[in-house]
């Protein structure tokens, strides 16, 4: 489980400017049908939160 974690975090810490996006990440996330346990994770672990800012500027590796 802590790799896991340490997994998401990675991820979530990998950052890079977009343009044209009006969604958020999570948005994304929980609109997709294939990331619905990455959808669940992010939930569990609180992360959604930091998902859910409109302001950030994240990139979210998932396969």
């Amino acid at each position: 489980m802590k790799k896991l974690l340490h997994s998401l975090l990675l991820v979530l810490f990998c950052t890079t400017f977009t343009f044209g996006q009006n969604a958020t990440v999570l948005e994304i996330i929980e609109g997709s049908d294939d990331h619905l346990t990455l959808s669940a994770v992010l939930e569990l672990s609180g992360l959604d939160a930091a998902l859910a800012d409109p302001d950030a500027s994240l990139t979210v590796f998932a396969p």
